[in-house]
């Protein structure tokens, strides 16, 4: 099969980026053809990978997420691909991966939690009009198409669903996955015991924030849960920056 992958920083040791660098690999180990569509990336081919620049104005941050949708359709639609998997908002693809459900919830959030000046702020910055804009044409797309929407949960479902009219049965649940043996440079016993990564014991409980430790991120639901995880013998560990 001929694969496209696209997003706009290939980066093998990111968050979503690294999910993207692992199907990708996986994907050319099993004997594909895996194209990767992207502003920008580590090193040259890799792997038998290979790599298109997707060109990317980036005077402003929505001149750089409407241009790289536009960019990677055109670039795409040059290309017969069998799949096309998208980890970031362009408007082709058959897979999209909305590993931050969609921009319309995040934006009732801030809303909700972050006052009048939040608001304000949103209401005059364009790039929320062009985020929505493709997303809403993403899903639209995936619905009449038939394509698959990968969520990390089954909240991210409920969340698309609520503001765009997408059949359940177009979404995929899968959550991301910890790539343990690369990140500690060790083999795949310890691949095979995430708690060990954590300090844990191999059958002791476990619990991992994934994202960056933010005022949206959810870090706070999660550090409260702390002191039940403890009680139960437990520990909590984080995935991600530790942004503000």
């Amino acid at each position: 099969m001929r694969i496209a992958i696209v997003l706009m920083k290939y980066n093998p040791f990111g968050g979503y980026e690294r999910q993207a660098a692992i199907l990708a690999e996986e994907m050319r180990g099993r004997g594909h053809e895996v194209t990767v569509f992207a502003n920008d990336w580590k090193g040259g081919e890799r792997n038998g990978i290979i790599f298109r620049k997707v060109p990317m104005l980036k005077w402003a941050s929505w001149l750089k997420v409407l241009s790289f949708a536009v960019m990677s359709r055109r670039l795409l639609e040059a290309e017969p691909f069998d799949a096309v998997i998208a980890f970031d908002r362009s408007l082709s693809m058959d897979v999209y991966r909305a590993g931050n459900a969609c921009h319309r919830e995040w934006m009732a959030f801030r809303k909700r939690h972050g006052g009048a000046r939040e608001s304000l702020s949103m209401a005059i910055n364009p790039l929320h009009v062009v985020i929505n804009g493709i997303e809403r044409r993403i899903f639209s797309r995936i619905q009449e198409k038939k394509g698959t929407i990968v969520v990390l949960s089954q909240l991210g479902r409920e969340q698309i669903r609520r503001h765009y009219d997408v059949d359940d049965e177009r979404f995929a649940v899968i959550p991301p996955v910890v790539d343990l043996a690369a990140r500690k440079g060790r083999g795949e016993k310890e691949a095979l015991h995430p708690g060990r990564y954590y300090g844990t014991a191999p059958r002791r409980l476990g619990f991992s924030h994934k994202g960056t430790l933010g005022h949206y991120r959810g870090a706070r639901p999660a550090f409260r849960a702390r002191q039940g995880v403890r009680a139960a013998g437990g520990r909590l560990g984080q995935e991600g920056d530790r942004g503000a």
